[in-house]
């Protein structure tokens, strides 16, 4: 059904239940003895199968016992003169509602507050809906308006403890301090409705199970928490292969994760959600037919995660489980914003990271804005990755196609090196990322086109000889590390730049800061080598400041001068050496371009061209025609 009609259908039903709750009998209770019944349960006990619908009305009191809406307790409601002043108050080694029976029940809770305390596991959970005997499995159950304050190991503020259906949870407000205890339980229940809630607990997973719709709700889990254990980095929904799930206008926000996705999961959306993980904003590892839709998505070390089974901070994770799941198919996000913000030293932030291919295609980013900052020095940022990024990293071909939209990192620590908007750490020429009209500028590895293949002819002019002294003239190091901003002439082209020392045994990392060819900040990192020209790997359209290194074993004039070379950079990423399709050469007198025999190999990696064999002189023109993924 369509995502629209069938959360209109699932509004009908309620209004229709809620229409049908119109009660004719009311009973009444109070702990003072000035109604029919001091308890709850005497209230409960004293009807049989009512055939019309009673309410059975609380005052406000503290009611310390376990109440039970048992089999012979269909069509009965109960329902709280306030939510905050009747506190049903459950006793030791027990949960404090529970909804038994079978068929339509027609039971609901409304309108108080239920508080537990209990350290036995599975025991002091809130209000419990479970089967008893034969027959079709309970339904017709709400509770709305309830405040529900747990705090039981593993035991769940609402739990569905066996097969149920046709539920509404409307308007519930839950804390839940307990260790390991979902917030709602419900892998058992189906057509289920959970909207406009408060959620917040310890251990916050939210567990749905086949056909549930959430929407207009606050989720989180381990909010205030302090110190704590991996139980904290939990994520607010927990989806464990269940079917049919959608999610809507909520607020997801996990000291781990936003949401997890796994198990062999099917037809999922999130849609307008506002989405926050300290380790991983979302994180699917298994599943088919998931799709996110204008949701904001994000990847926050304030949160504080406790643990550090990740070395990066993720907006969106896409890695295949290696248990429990025979299918990661059908995976899109659509006009989202997705980001990841670091600010711990060696932990890198990356917008999207994608470990292995979906079967049947790429994980699909349309007119998406990914955004990856970090803030000390030794993180990398990443706008879009695949792979593991481990040593001898691993990953499959096609992984990502991102169209439309925009890509772009930010480092605080302007002397990072690490900085890509398109991050392919293949190893083997396999083309692991695909864009198309998306909007970026560095990149890492082999890109291909997503729709299409557009050729791109560049032209660029003045070549001046490799090594000259071109961007920094000689100039003297010094005991202590120097910076240099005066006195830098940029590069007539965007091209990549060499240093070279004027004495042997001279070794530092010399460090440049400039802008690409779309003006964004870049940083290459040089190492030098006696008295040669050492080439760097990235091509920079200007050059903002120079850092020059410490030299402590004996000043006797040691210089360092910063040139240009013939290696020249392409402004959009090829995803083979093959995609260079031809050169042409033009001297500065002459009127035309003559194609050359000689096509230089390109660095696919870095999107440079090395020139140097067609001997190009001063003052040249050279034109690139070349396949480009823009």
């Amino acid at each position: 059904m369509h995502r629209l009609l069938r959360i209109a259908a699932f509004s009908c039903l309620a209004t229709v239940a809620h229409a049908q709750h119109s009660s004719t009998n009311t009973l009444t209770v109070d702990p003072s003895g000035n109604a029919d019944y001091t308890t709850i349960q005497a209230a409960i006990d004293s009807l049989s199968n009512p055939t019309v619908r009673t309410t059975i009305l609380i005052y406000a009191g503290t009611y310390t016992e376990e109440v039970t809406l048992g089999t012979t307790s269909d069509n009965i409601d109960l329902i709280g003169v306030d939510p905050i002043s009747v506190v049903i108050v459950a006793p030791e080694n027990t949960d404090a509602v529970t909804i038994e029976g079978t068929g339509v029940r027609n039971n609901s809770v409304q309108n108080l507050t239920i508080r537990t305390d209990d350290d036995t596991i599975n025991e002091g959970r809130g209000i419990v809906i479970k089967k008893a005997g034969t027959g079709d499995d309970p339904s017709a159950i709400q509770i709305i308006g309830v405040r529900i304050e747990t705090v039981g190991k593993r035991s769940p503020a609402i739990k569905m403890d066996d097969a149920c259906n046709d539920i509404e949870i409307t308007g519930v407000y839950i804390r839940n301090t307990g260790d390991f205890s979902a917030t709602i339980d419900g892998e058992l229940g189906t057509d289920v409705i959970v909207t406009g809630c408060d959620i917040s607990c310890h251990d916050g997973r939210l567990l749905p199970g086949d056909n549930w719709l959430i929407a207009n709700s606050v989720l989180e889990s381990a909010r205030a928490a302090s110190g704590g254990s991996s139980a904290d980095d939990t994520a607010p929904i927990e989806l464990w292969g269940h079917d049919n799930l959608i999610v809507d206008n909520c607020t997801l926000r996990g000291r781990g994760f936003g949401i997890v996705i796994q198990n062999d999961s099917d037809n999922v959306v999130v849609s307008n959600c506002d989405i926050e993980g300290g380790l991983a904003g979302v994180r699917i590892k298994c599943g088919t037919n998931i799709r996110f839709q204008n949701c904001r998505i994000v990847a926050n070390s304030d949160l504080g995660k406790t643990t550090a089974m990740d070395v990066e901070y993720t907006g969106v994770r896409v890695k295949e489980a290696t248990v429990a799941c025979t299918s990661l198919s059908s995976i899109t996000f659509a006009g989202c914003e997705i980001s990841a913000y670091s600010d711990e030293t060696n932990r890198d932030a990356i917008g999207v990271l994608v470990e292995g291919a979906p079967a049947d295609g790429p994980v699909r980013f349309l007119d998406c804005t990914i955004l990856a900052e970090v803030t000390t020095n030794g993180d990398r940022a990443f706008g879009v990755a695949a792979g593991d990024l481990g040593s001898t990293p691993a990953g499959d071909p096609d992984s990502v196609a991102v169209v439309g939209g925009s890509i772009d990192t930010v480092n605080g620590d302007e002397r990072e090196t690490d900085l890509y908007d398109l991050y392919n750490e293949s190893p083997d020429d396999a083309v692991w990322i695909r864009t198309s009209g998306t909007q970026f500028s560095r990149w890492f590895g082999e890109i291909d086109a997503a729709v299409g293949q557009e050729v791109e002819v560049l032209r660029v002019v003045n070549i001046p000889s490799a090594g000259a002294a071109k961007v920094l003239a000689a100039t003297t190091l010094l005991a202590t590390e120097r910076i240099i901003t005066a006195n830098i002439t940029d590069p007539e082209i965007y091209r990549v730049l060499s240093v070279t020392g004027n004495k042997s045994g001279m070794v530092g990392n010399v460090i440049i800061i400039g802008q690409d060819w779309a003006l964004r900040p870049i940083a290459d990192s040089i190492t030098l080598n006696g008295t040669a020209t050492v080439k760097g790997v990235k091509a920079f359209r200007k050059v903002r400041k120079i850092i020059l290194p410490a030299w402590t074993t004996a000043l006797n004039g040691e210089t360092v001068s910063i040139g240009t070379t013939e290696t020249l950079g392409l402004h959009s990423p090829i995803s083979e050496t093959d995609d260079l399709l031809q050169i042409g050469q033009k001297a500065s007198a002459a009127s035309a371009y003559t194609l050359q025999s000689t096509v230089p190999t390109p660095n696919a990696i870095r999107g440079t061209v090395d020139i140097s064999p067609i001997s190009p002189a001063d003052g040249d023109s050279i034109e690139f025609t070349y396949r480009a993924s823009k």
